[in-house]
């Protein structure tokens, strides 16, 4: 593989870590700003035909990718049913706050 690819590569994984511990640590709008950057990554690495002798050095590769992205994905639906959960309870919230005034007057 050639040395830009592989700088391309290197670079979306070090993308993906990072995007996996801004996750884990809650920092959503810093994963997406690092999503942006590496989908620009992603689209010009392979926007380009893949050599039939770099298959076996880009396969490991775009695994470990995919397996970074599958627990990202992972952590972003538990905080999506997390957050949908805090949203119903504020609305439990506000509506007996609102019971609770209309019968205090």
């Amino acid at each position: 593989m050639d040395q830009h690819r592989r700088q391309q590569i290197d670079s979306i994984t070090a993308l993906s870590k990072r995007m996996l511990q801004r996750a884990r640590a809650d920092e959503w709008d810093e994963v997406a700003s690092l999503e942006e950057q590496r989908r620009v990554l992603v689209m010009q690495c392979f926007n380009q035909v893949t050599a039939e002798r770099d298959v076996l050095e880009l396969g490991p590769a775009i695994r470990e990718i995919i397996v970074l992205n599958d627990e990202l994905i992972e952590l972003g639906k538990r905080c999506r049913g997390k957050l949908g959960g805090d949203i119903h309870v504020k609305k439990i919230g506000g509506v007996a706050k609102r019971a609770y005034s209309s019968c205090a007057r």
